[in-house]
């Protein structure tokens, strides 16, 4: 289980930011956004640091720094002092939720993660067993496919595509859970509920324990899972595809599938360390990567992480218009990314750019829909 460490566990950390001439304030997609100098990393940590010190009460007001971040770790990145403001603002949240002073939106979020689609939902199980076939859900199976809440709820599509892609490809033995918790769980760790996250990971580490090989198709979730379940051989998407994919198109010579940008999700990227995988395997299937201006771990966020959408729903939109401003000015045909919230993110703000799951790219490489 995720330990959870205070704020005072970064007492070094949050010195070396409150003194540093903000160095690293070009890089937050939040405070590039809106322009103010509270939400760079420098201000929302030296906030950190005042209500740790006292200098400040922890109330509301304040709370809503901790929250005006989107977890992209892009600024620990540039740091020089690799200082992980993603972790300590995540700390500070949990402290917020503990006093009972986060964002209204936040306490609307975590009272009722239970209903609708929300990360506790039962309704995730019943929405997969509507979009996938019954014979997805195997009574013995080594590997399991988790889709994670994003595309149950966003990219239904991706469900199917997805199962498509595994049975073109001769790949076997994997199953859905026809259970409880279908999210890893990453909302309520962003959130800032220690409480109700470790009863969450409780429930989805007995429901996953089974499995030898899990597959998650969320990037946070899948970091989530694969510290707190060591026993496990947790692995994204991309990796366990890649095999596949090189013995199918190793055997199925593709034809040229023309150019797209691709999108570097952050918890893929900056969290797992996947930066080649994808790349792989559009190159695999015939596909020409266009690199943006920033890649691999210099790229820039989508606005889809950390609560954003929820807490600041106008910044992350701006972060993800910002983000596909490069996408129209080469050759291409649009962009991919491989994330379903980073490809919900992007096709929300209609900023006339196509946009592709790179799932959906490998089926259509081996099952062509999209025109020449």
């Amino acid at each position: 289980m995720s330990s959870f460490p205070s704020i005072e566990s970064y007492r070094k950390e949050e010195d070396y930011c409150a003194f540093c001439p903000k160095m690293c304030r070009f890089s937050c997609p939040v405070s590039e956004a809106e322009g103010r100098e509270t939400v760079t990393p420098w201000g929302k940590v030296s906030m950190v640091r005042f209500v740790r010190e006292g200098a400040i009460p922890l109330d509301r007001e304040a709370a809503a720094l901790f929250y005006a971040c989107v977890d992209c770790r892009r600024c620990q990145n540039f740091c020089v002092h690799d200082n992980d403001v993603s972790a300590i603002l995540t700390a500070a949240r949990r402290q917020a939720v503990a006093d009972g002073v986060p964002p209204p939106e936040i306490t609307a979020y975590l009272r009722d993660a239970g209903k609708g689609l929300r990360v506790r939902s039962s309704a995730l199980l019943d929405r997969l067993r509507a979009l996938a076939p019954p014979e997805a859900f195997r009574s013995e199976a080594d590997t399991l496919f988790l889709p994670g809440c994003a595309a149950i709820k966003y990219r239904p599509d991706l469900i199917g595509q997805t199962l498509s892609l595994f049975d073109r490809l001769g790949i076997e033995g994997v199953t859905l859970l026809d259970g409880r918790p279908q999210c890893g769980g990453y909302p309520l760790y962003a959130a800032g509920d220690a409480a109700q996250y470790t009863e969450h990971a409780g429930e989805r580490n007995r429901a996953l324990a089974p499995y030898p090989t899990i597959v998650a198709a969320c990037p946070a979730c899948t970091g989530l899972i694969g510290e707190e379940m060591p026993q496990n051989r947790v692995v994204p998407l991309v990796s366990f595809l890649l095999p596949h994919v090189e013995r199918y198109f190793g055997e199925h010579p593709p034809r040229r599938r023309g150019a797209f940008m691709y999108h570097d999700p952050c918890f893929l990227g900056r969290g797992l360390g996947r930066y080649e995988e994808p790349r792989r395997l559009l190159a695999l299937a015939g596909i020409e990567v266009v690199e943006f201006p920033q890649n691999r771990n210099e790229a820039e966020c989508c606005g889809a992480g950390g609560l954003l959408p929820l807490t600041a729903p106008e910044t992350a939109r701006k972060i993800a218009r910002h983000r596909l401003r490069h996408a129209g000015m080469g050759e291409g045909r649009g962009v991919v990314t491989a994330c379903a919230s980073c490809s919900h993110a992007f096709a929300k703000v209609g900023a006339g750019v196509p946009i592709h799951d790179l799932v959906a790219l490998l089926l259509d490489a081996i099952s062509p829909t999209l025109p020449e």
